[in-house]
């Protein structure tokens, strides 16, 4: 089934004239240097620019992605409004933080107020996102000699990409495009602003984009070759957040055990499972579990980690036993999935995020309302909902402490989120490309 052949109602052309103005009566008006004062660099006013030319160049680079030439106008349209979001908008976000972790990564140390500048003597790791992406960045900078602004620009290229590659997910397992989802999957305010920033964020979104492809390819045709895709994305998310990996494979169970070759199905099911449990074995004992008893202490202490910040709250239930953390678990996963809600952070952010929570609490209602059981019976759908499950298990304790750090965490989630929307409203199975 084609999809419709329309012109776009903006044009492109004057788009890219709009974001151009934009972008250059920044460093006109003198407010990159204004507003960039906690950045750690002597020259921002060269680097923006340095940044606002490598954002064009990049803009070419769309043009030869694997897609429909309509795709490709949402594309540089969403790159457009991406570019003045992250060389603009963004400005704004970083003069009001006198430190960030992206400022350490660009740097190459620590800049904890309080405290001089000290090298850490980072070295690669499985696990170790801070020294990765330290590493990673202070590579290209020394490399390239690229600026904050330039750095940070193809950590959102990276983001982007990632948000186009789960709309391809989709896209196959349905047999046939949505320019209105590809607008969603670019355009959502959290998928927009998060995969934008030089950090950890944007490489793990796409890990997680990678993931989903390899496995929606799988689910068509189960070969090795289509699961590489998959064991791509689970290596770079878990390289840089080692408990990923608790994500990625328990749906990996379900995935083998519904759409494997008949013959090894059992096998590879069971396989999922032992790596489950060796995983967690592991990740335990790095925290420092020697019992069980070990367990509801540590993740008590992990979670108190993040009570820090304006946005910052306690658990109001105890955690001294299994019982008070079972019974805590449905509030902090709907925290890490919904919250905050519209009010319950009082800053422009928190603002945007309360009303983006609302709208996906809203049609996450509705898509189980109008389709209830019948989700079942669609193998992607339970595969992202199994998928969502454990990441909000996982994050429930962490996100529930601070609302702040929930909504950019959150952005690990929106990829399966919106994808389950998706493909749970357009799955129709008496159409060929639907067919599982």
């Amino acid at each position: 089934m084609k999809p419709t052949q329309r012109g776009l109602p903006i044009d492109l052309k004057s788009l890219g004239l709009a974001v151009g103005a934009v972008l250059i009566s920044l460093p006109l008006s003198g407010a990159i240097k204004k507003l960039g004062a906690n950045i750690p660099s002597h020259a921002l006013l060269e680097g923006h620019i340095q940044a606002t030319l490598i954002g064009a160049l990049l803009a070419f680079s769309i043009l030869l992605w694997p897609s429909q030439q309509n795709e490709k106008k949402i594309l540089l349209m969403a790159w457009g409004i991406k570019l003045c979001v992250v060389l603009g908008a963004m400005l704004f976000y970083e003069n009001n933080y006198l430190t960030l972790d992206a400022y350490s990564y660009y740097a190459g140390y620590g800049l904890d107020p309080g405290s001089a500048p000290r090298d850490h003597g980072y070295s690669l790791g499985i696990g170790t996102g801070t020294a990765n992406i330290t590493l990673l960045t202070q590579f290209i900078k020394n490399s390239f000699g690229l600026s904050y602004h330039a750095i940070k620009l193809l950590y959102a290229y990276a983001g982007f990409a990632a948000c186009w590659i789960t709309y391809r997910a989709g896209a196959l397992i349905l047999g046939r495009s949505s320019f209105i989802w590809l607008c969603v999957m670019l355009l959502t305010p959290s998928m927009l602003f998060w995969t934008g920033i030089l950090g950890k964020d944007p490489l793990v979104v796409l890990g997680i984009a990678l993931y989903i492809y390899g496995s929606a390819r799988y689910l068509k045709q189960p070969t090795f070759r289509n699961f590489g895709w998959a064991i791509t994305g689970i290596v770079l998310a878990s390289v840089l957040r080692l408990w990923m990996a608790l994500v990625f494979v328990p749906p990996l169970v379900f995935l083998f055990a519904c759409c494997g070759p008949k013959r090894y199905r059992g096998a590879l099911a069971f396989g999922a499972a032992i790596t489950i449990v060796i995983a967690a074995i592991g990740l335990a004992a790095m925290r420092g579990v020697t019992s069980p008893s070990d367990i509801v202490p540590m993740l008590a202490k992990v979670s108190q980690q993040w009570a820090e910040g304006g946005s910052a709250q306690k658990i109001e239930i105890p955690f001294t036993s299994i019982g008070g953390l079972v019974a805590f678990i449905p509030l902090g996963a709907f925290t890490a999935l919904y919250r905050p809600l519209p009010l319950e952070v009082s800053n422009a952010f928190g603002l945007l995020a309360g009303m983006e929570n609302l709208c996906l609490l809203a049609f996450s209602a509705y898509v189980f309302i109008r389709k209830g059981f019948r989700l079942l019976k669609n193998p992607f759908a339970v595969f992202l909902l199994i998928c969502l499950i454990c990441w909000c298990l996982l994050y429930s304790l962490i996100s529930f402490q601070n609302l702040g750090t929930a909504s950019r965490f959150k952005v690990q989630a929106l990829p399966f989120l919106l994808l389950f929307f998706w493909t749970s409203l357009a799955h129709r199975p008496d159409l060929p490309g639907d067919h599982q």
